[in-house]
């Protein structure tokens, strides 16, 4: 599989969605009306989960998976996500 494929599913899906952003869990209200303060400037995504890197772990596979699937069939297959929190740590989800 070429890598240009598969940067750009993880650049539509996974990055250009939360780049940048605050993260916040739905039910975070206290945390959501002081990101609602902060105006237009701040960029912030609501999620329906605890967003540790675990989670963001298995989100970015869930957002991934059904598109390398849906572009290269049943030959290719999603193991694994990984998402970092520092140089040093790392939270893997695998299915």
């Amino acid at each position: 599989m070429d890598f240009s494929d598969i940067s750009h599913v993880l650049t539509v899906y996974v990055h250009d969605v939360i780049d940048h952003a605050f993260v916040l869990y739905e039910g975070d209200h206290e945390a959501r009306r002081a990101c609602e303060a902060m105006g237009d400037g701040h960029r912030t995504v609501i999620v329906p989960f605890i967003p540790t890197a675990e989670n963001l772990a298995k989100w970015a596979f869930e957002q991934v998976q059904p598109h390398i699937q849906t572009a290269y069939g049943n030959r290719l297959q999603l193991v694994a996500m990984h998402c970092r929190e520092t140089p040093k740590s790392m939270a893997s989800w695998r299915p």
